[in-house]
This record gives C-alpha cells, sequence and structure tokens, in this order.
C-alpha cells in the first residue's frame, strides 16, 4: 500500500507524468485535494483504502469484522510507512 502511495505522489510533482493531474485537483478544496493528490500522510485514507479493498476485500467477506479490523490498523501503518519512505526517497534524490 505504501509504495503505491509514495509512487503515486512522486508521479505527481512538478515534470513527471501525471503533474497534470495534481494541478487540476488543486483546485478543488483541501478535504478532497490532500487525499487524493497533495499529502502523502492523507493518501492512505483513500489510496491505502483503495488497495486494500481491491486486493484483500475480494478475498474475504466484506461483513467480516476482523477485515474491518485489520483496514483501520492496516491505515494508520501505512501513513506512518508514507511518510518514512517518503521522506528518505525526498533526500535520496536531493
Amino acid at each position: 500500500m505504501s509504495f503505491f502511495c509514495v509512487g503515486l505522489k512522486i508521479s505527481m510533482e512538478e515534470g513527471m507524468i501525471f503533474r497534470i493531474v495534481a494541478s487540476t485537483i488543486s483546485k478543488a478544496p483541501d478535504w478532497v485535494y490532500k487525499p487524493l493528490v497533495g499529502c502523502v500522510y492523507c493518501f492512505s485514507s483513500v489510496w491505502g483504502s483503495a488497495v486494500y479493498w481491491i486486493i484483500h476485500g475480494s478475498s474475504t467477506s466484506i461483513f467480516d469484522y476482523m477485515t474491518h479490523i485489520y483496514w483501520i490498523i492496516l491505515v494508520f501503518c501505512c501513513t506512518y510507512l508514507n511518510g518514512v519512505l517518503y521522506s528518505g526517497l525526498k533526500q535520496e534524490r536531493e
């Protein structure tokens, strides 16, 4: 989940392929902009959840409460890992 989120953030930076998407969405309110393209920490709420439900949600019952508990835990872990990975990659590129 975190590799997807960090890769998405990097692909939306200046000079990258999805920069036009980020520029377009930047005109939206912050509560839309940040989770979609603006904040690598906020990505886990939308993009991390999407990846989780695509991969894990199809293999288990959506009504299984443990699936939801794992999802919540993974979103918080992904938030931390997104920050660590992105700041490490950012320092490496500078």
